[in-house]
């Protein structure tokens, strides 16, 4: 059943990729852009290319996507009817835009469809789509911003990359910034200029980008608060970062394990280092009457990342009870260690007497006796009548 299962969703894929493959969309930019204007109408043409695989098909223009605009498309024509292989058919329409439509960076697909073809069991249908992007402005200036700033090791140079859009349909004339860095008690750590920007036009962008010295900045994380004034507009971007040391933190081990065998400990471990790095952990286990030791594989940290390692602790010779434990973890060239506590449980003793699906399966040897004896006795009494 699984081999058929397969087969048919290969041939489905192939039959799909004989058809996507085959067709196109084409003539001018594929991308067109354009200007929101009240009660105007915008035309546009493609060209749509055919199978060049396969006759028979027919084909239509159609409209994906774009909610805002569909109603606002007309074809010149929409049914192109059956059309010969590696052929190609004049797509044209207009949008013809109403008076009001909400400021937005409108988008939608112009598509050349095929159909299946006849006799066909199984069809994947192509399509190929142009997009047109339409720029419906806020009235005014309207700036919008996006802020990112780079995590950074202890002592090196953090970058601020603050991004400015202006989606009005009047120009900018120029944006200022000013980024704030507060601990996390709220506590103002550092005040960063990060300059001007040129003129923006409608639906044009800028961006100001900035290096900053995480000097005397303790490791941890940050939040940042961009103060941005465009002409006489005011906004606000946030963002955080953190500041990395070469450390890897303890955060969890394993609290109980059972004795009689090879059991696995382990522990989660965090980097608190802007790059990758390599650790693994030694553990000691110990009481008044045993010790043990073990030692995980090589586990790799990417930036500032939370992972496991497994230690595998032979308990086969211990005896139940609390253990001291000390975790160390080896790293470049640091060192973290934590002592704490690990309980050994013996194992519990399997419940004696019958397993579940026998039980079940007497009950049902049971019920069927009964109904046996029922349907007997039922048909002594008939026969005696």
């Amino acid at each position: 059943m699984k081999r058929s299962k397969i087969l048919i969703c290969i041939l489905y894929l192939f039959l799909v990729c004989n058809f996507a493959h085959a067709i196109g969309i084409t003539g001018g930019d594929i991308d067109i852009e354009t200007y929101f204007e009240p009660n105007s109408v915008f035309e546009f043409e493609f060209i749509g290319l055919t199978n060049r695989l396969h006759d028979n098909i027919t084909y239509t223009a159609i409209t994906k996507h774009g909610k805002q605009l569909t109603e606002y498309v007309h074809f010149e024509k929409k049914d192109f009817g059956m059309l010969p292989k590696a052929s190609s058919a004049p797509i044209r329409g207009r949008i013809e835009f109403p008076e009001d439509l909400p400021p937005y960076i409108h988008k939608i697909h112009v598509c050349f469809s095929e159909s299946c073809r006849e006799n066909v069991g199984l069809c994947g249908r192509g399509v190929a789509c142009a997009s047109i992007v339409v720029y419906a402005p806020y009235d005014g200036i309207h700036p919008e911003a996006s802020l990112s700033i780079s995590d950074v090791n202890q002592g090196d140079d953090s970058t601020v990359k603050l991004d400015i859009k202006n989606t009005g349909d009047t120009t900018i004339g120029s944006c200022s910034a000013e980024l704030s860095v507060f601990d996390l008690r709220d506590e103002l750590k550092n005040k960063v200029n990060l300059g001007s920007t040129n003129s923006i036009e409608s639906f044009g962008k800028d961006v100001l980008i900035v290096s900053f010295s995480t000097y005397g900045l303790p490791p941890g994380t940050y939040n940042t608060t961009a103060n941005i004034i465009c002409d006489d507009v005011e906004l606000s971007e946030s963002d955080m970062f953190r500041v990395g040391t070469l450390e890897v933190k303890i955060v969890n081990h394993t609290a109980k394990m059972l004795t009689g065998g090879i059991r696995k400990l382990t522990t989660t471990v965090e980097s608190m280092w802007n790059d990758p790095v390599e650790v693994y952990a030694k553990v000691l286990m110990f009481n008044n009457e045993s010790r043990i030791e073990g030692k995980s594989a090589l586990v790799n940290l990417v930036p500032w990342e939370k992972k496991n390692a497994e230690v595998f602790i032979d308990t086969e010779n211990l005896m139940s009870g609390k253990y001291d434990l000390v975790i160390e973890l080896i790293y470049g060239d640091g060192k973290s260690m934590l002592q704490s506590e690990i309980i050994l449980e013996d194992p519990q003793e399997p419940e004696l007497g019958m397993p579940g699906s026998i039980k079940i399966t007497v009950v049902i040897v049971i019920i069927i006796i009964l109904l046996t004896f029922i349907n007997i006795i039922i048909t002594l009494k008939k026969r005696k009548k």
